[in-house]
């Protein structure tokens, strides 16, 4: 049996195993990076009204729809 041949197949299947969990951490921090900036972003934007700053109907209620033809 030739050694020279075991230790390339040895060395080929390392490398198959290494590339795509390299590939795999690449895709993780950029998740991580989209989640952070993402945070970031968020936290500049002004919160949301609280419940006494909503909008509220006029006191008659609803206004009706009018359309007019010419």
């Amino acid at each position: 049996m030739r050694t020279e041949s075991v230790d390339l197949a040895v060395t080929r299947d390392l490398l198959d195993g290494i590339g795509p969990f390299a590939v795999g951490l690449i895709v993780v921090a950029l998740l991580a990076g989209a989640f952070r900036m993402g945070a970031r972003i968020r936290r500049r934007e002004p919160a949301p009204p609280r419940p006494e700053e909503q909008p509220k109907p006029p006191e008659g209620g609803p206004v009706p729809e009018v359309s007019e033809h010419p």
